[in-house]
């Protein structure tokens, strides 16, 4: 419940501005996003493969503030989920198959804090961007097939919950956040923002979760925008 609460509370702040100039610096993003886990602190450190990253709908909601004719300073608020995957699989016994998929989905909300600065269609945005982690949850697949006498025996068990032991995460994070974005249609944008985390946020040092990267492709509506 305290996620809905989160959203409830800052929708209800929103309706009750009703300043034009207020609206007029306001936008919102929804798009999609591509986390993955980052084993050093640069994005030259080791990336892991595509096939071990969570996919999700992400959305944001930013004011900007204009600072000259041709830059904004910017904060928003964004909710999105990262995390891990993994898959095995064994086939190397005839008469059996096995496979197991897990994944921790990590639910963030999110203060990203940028500069931005326009050059004709395009912009370029980098900032800072801080992250709560508000909810963890943890998913099993098994699929487990026998073969016998022509007969063939599937076992299956699926099943999400959240973490048992809720200490294991460090809570909050932070980074920077990188990306640009181009003007599609009056006051439509689509963007491409890459975050970058430094927090090795899980206390048991597994290495599945290290340090979170995301990358992040949407499309900003702003309302009433004169530009």
């Amino acid at each position: 419940m305290t996620k809905y609460k989160i959203l409830a509370f800052f929708l209800i702040i929103c309706l009750r501005v009703t300043s034009q100039e207020f609206k007029d610096r306001l936008s919102i993003k929804v798009g999609f996003s591509n986390s993955t886990q980052l084993w050093g602190y640069t994005p030259f450190s080791h990336i892991r493969p595509p096939e071990k990253s969570i996919q999700s709908i992400f959305f944001n909601v930013q004011y900007a503030q204009p600072i000259t004719k041709k830059s904004d300073i910017t904060i928003g608020f964004q909710t999105m989920e990262k995390g891990f995957r993994s898959t095995y699989i064994s086939d190397f016994d005839p008469t059996s198959q096995f496979s197991q998929t897990y994944e921790y989905r990590l639910s963030y909300i999110e203060l990203p804090i940028n500069y931005i600065y326009h050059w004709k269609k395009y912009s370029f945005i980098g900032g800072a961007i801080v992250s709560y982690m508000w909810e963890d949850a943890y998913r099993f697949k098994e699929i487990d097939i026998l073969k016998n006498n022509n007969k063939t025996i599937t076992y299956y068990s699926n099943y999400s919950t959240p973490f048992i032991y809720h200490d294991r995460f460090i809570r909050w994070d932070f980074g920077i956040n990188i990306g640009i974005a181009r003007k599609i249609y009056k006051n439509f944008d689509i963007e491409l923002t890459m975050q970058e985390h430094y927090v090795d946020y899980d206390k048991w040092k597994t290495r599945d979760l290290v340090f979170n990267e995301c990358f992040l492709l949407g499309v900003r509506y702003t309302f009433l925008s004169s530009k």
